[in-house]
């Protein structure tokens, strides 16, 4: 979290971290996941793995997001690569809505890679009325993103 312009504050439950972050005009969390698949013995192919995990991990960290649904998103992209034993998911809406009164910029995330045995995935959400601080959630995500294999 260096040169991250959002305080932060960051916790470890049930093996998921979780990063508090707020910033001057609003406020998001990351939550980062990694799990060892080597001893699962799933049946399942690793695009089916990272696609349901990807996906309810946006659901759940989107849904955090409050008063914004899935219709309020004005961006919406998905994507899923497997090259061999390696696979990538990523997935990541923006909003921008208004109620007359105030804009509220938000943006959310989830970054999963599945590589040798190891699933690690990244979520996070952000929504405030500055959109500098949405475009700076971004970059920290991208950070993550890095960190992780992206």
């Amino acid at each position: 979290m260096k040169g991250c312009a959002f305080e932060n504050e960051t916790d470890n439950f049930n093996g998921v971290n979780k990063v508090t972050l707020k910033g001057k005009n609003g406020g998001g969390i990351i939550n980062v996941l990694c799990v060892d698949l080597s001893q699962s013995q799933l049946d399942y192919d690793m695009k089916y793995i990272l696609e349901n995990f990807g996906d309810y991990y946006f659901g759940q960290t989107s849904a955090q997001m409050n008063g914004v649904t899935e219709d309020d998103f004005v961006s919406n992209y998905r994507m899923t690569t497997n090259v061999y034993s390696n696979g990538k998911y990523q997935r990541y809406s923006s909003v921008q809505k208004t109620d007359g009164m105030a804009t509220q910029f938000g943006y959310t995330e989830t970054y999963a890679v599945l590589s040798e045995n190891k699933l690690t995935v990244v979520s996070g959400a952000y929504l405030g009325t500055d959109m500098m601080e949405r475009q700076s959630f971004s970059q920290v995500m991208g950070q993550f993103r890095e960190c992780v294999g992206g």
